[in-house]
């Protein structure tokens, strides 16, 4: 079960800061967050299917097939970490969940507008609903990043998890993977090798009870490009469920704790998945 986090409610809109419930050991902390920028604008997903029968869904029934899928706009983000996010796996992992519910620190104002995110997350499936097998490169793309005043980029503090399972094979599983842009230093990873991925969240060496290091995250492919890879042998009937999860790491180097607000920094993410029939 999760707990629901609760925030007073105010005349105004709240436009400065979102309010998230962290729990530590049992013990709820309301942490104030101080705005980072706008993450306002489209989250897409498009299909381009070709001569073969690919199909996307937000639900698994797919009783409502379609290629394009959209998040017409989405409020302002603050930081978060990805420990928080890690402890609710299972249920952000899942098309029963959404972005907008409030045990994920979304924020609505007395006109129950939502106006503040911790994190984002969107669910949906593609399945082969034709009698060919195909095969599909799925690529997660930067549509449009505007910088701040002062010339920062939410792309240096942004975190982005992909979530890959098979559907109706092994249900139970949340495989994923974190990306974050390139680190200004050099780490170690864990067989010894000089890197410059960044960390998902906390550093080796900061580390306690109460915040874990989980290691380090894939590089984004460019500035353009988070990640992309190649699907082969989706066969009749085929189906794959995924998870995009989006938030700004409060522990990157990057970040300045909500002390300083990048003003009109912007972002705007795509999912763009092209099939083709097997050679």
């Amino acid at each position: 079960m999760y707990e629901k986090r609760f925030v007073r409610k105010r005349k105004r809109k709240i436009r400065a800061a979102v309010i998230s419930g962290v729990s530590l050991v049992g013990v709820t902390a309301l942490i104030i967050v101080a705005f980072l920028g706008r993450f306002v604008g489209t989250f897409t997903v498009s299909l381009n299917a070709g001569s073969v029968e690919l199909s996307l869904s937000e639900t698994k029934d797919f009783e409502n097939p379609t290629s394009f899928l959209m998040i017409n706009s989405l409020p302002a983000f603050g930081e978060y970490t990805y420990s928080s996010i890690k402890k609710q796996e299972a249920l952000i992992d899942s098309e029963e969940s959404h972005y907008y519910d409030e045990q994920f620190g979304a924020v609505y104002d007395e006109e129950q507008t939502l106006i503040g995110l911790n994190f984002f997350k969107y669910t949906f499936y593609v399945k082969n609903t034709g009698t060919i097998s195909a095969s599909y490169v799925f690529s997660v793309n930067v549509l449009d990043n505007q910088v701040s005043n002062d010339n920062r980029s939410l792309l240096d503090t942004l975190r982005v998890a992909l979530y890959e399972n098979d559907e109706g094979l092994e249900e139970e599983k949340h495989d994923s993977k974190v990306y974050a842009k390139a680190s200004d230093e050099i780490h170690v990873d864990e067989d010894g090798n000089k890197t410059y991925k960044e960390y998902i969240s906390t550093p080796l060496n900061k580390q306690d009870l109460l915040h874990p290091c989980y290691g380090l995250a894939e590089l984004f492919e460019s500035d353009s490009k988070i990640t992309s890879h190649t699907v082969s042998n989706f066969r009749q009937g085929d189906m794959k469920r995924y998870t995009i999860v989006t938030w700004l790491e409060g522990e990157d180097p990057s970040s300045t704790n909500g002390q300083l607000a990048p003003k009109g920094a912007s972002i705007k993410l795509g999912v763009e998945i092209n099939a083709y029939e097997n050679q």
